[in-house]
């Protein structure tokens, strides 16, 4: 992934490059590109890539209603990465079940 180093701070799509700043500040440069979601969606060579999707849905939707649960907390807590926190142990959690598919 690019980075800038000048003075010039660019935001926004030019072409294929994408150009945003991130949450650390930083000014980042990426092009766009990857797999289209029908794709994803219908081709059989995705099919464990869909098994992880559905994966991910459990542990985030876990991870947000936690966070919605503790929002107090969430709102004192270091800059917007419990979030990530949380869904990290949720993933933990899921993956530990070894009976669910």
């Amino acid at each position: 992934m690019a980075k800038q180093a000048g003075y010039i701070k660019l935001e926004g799509t030019m072409g294929d490059l994408t150009f945003y700043k991130n949450r650390d500040g930083k000014f980042i440069a990426r092009r766009k590109g990857g797999v289209s979601k029908k794709r994803i969606q219908n081709d059989p060579r995705f099919q464990r890539t869909r098994e992880n999707l559905k994966e991910f849905a459990v542990a985030a939707s876990s991870a947000k209603f936690l966070k919605n649960a503790f929002r107090e907390i969430e709102l004192k807590s270091n800059g917007g990465k419990l979030h990530n926190r949380l869904y990290s142990t949720a993933m933990k959690v899921v993956k530990s079940d070894p009976v669910s598919p």
